[in-house]
């Protein structure tokens, strides 16, 4: 036989209901566990999606897809289908509902697209403008700064005094 026998263990242990730890915990950890941990957030009804819906309302997003809105909380509301689903006539009249809705989604994206695009033009006639003025900026530098020299040149001329012609 190897080992102890569970007996003698149980003795030296004794009646001891709380076992102690024998790893340390960190501070990260039990600030961890306290937020896991606490009271108030345990909740059975959480639903991530409708709970995500409710804090963009709260936040005061616009609701753009209200149909879908609906649609997410009644269908997280409702019970399952007993029959797992296999509905024939139902089914057949979300594919459609469904293709109608991927349709009008479409529709929004494209017109989005076509807005982004229009916008994009009004953008680079709008850099084509500054180029054009950059470019006559730019020139208009270039020409203060020949003037400038040729004004420094002509106050270093005048300032040297006249060199004398030789005499043979």
């Amino acid at each position: 036989m190897k080992g102890f026998p569970l007996s003698k263990i149980n003795k030296e242990l004794g009646d001891t209901k709380e076992i102690e730890n024998i790893l340390s915990v960190s501070e990260e950890e039990q600030i961890l566990l306290a937020r896991i941990t606490k009271p108030e957030d345990i909740s059975d009804n959480d639903d991530l999606i409708v709970e995500s819906w409710m804090k963009r309302l709260a936040r005061g997003y616009v609701e753009r897809f209200e149909d879908m809105f609906e649609e997410d909380v009644a269908a997280r509301q409702a019970p399952p289908p007993q029959n797992g689903g296999n509905e024939t006539g139902a089914t057949t009249n979300e594919a459609e509902e469904n293709t109608v809705k991927i349709n009008e989604l479409l529709d929004v994206f494209n017109s989005f697209k076509e807005d982004m695009g229009e916008r994009m033009k009004r953008v680079e006639e709008k850099v084509g403008e500054f180029d054009l003025r950059l470019a006559a900026s730019e020139d208009y530098v270039q020409e203060q700064i020949v003037a400038m020299y040729a004004a420094r040149e002509e106050d270093d001329n005048s300032q040297r005094p006249k060199k004398r012609p030789k005499r043979d």
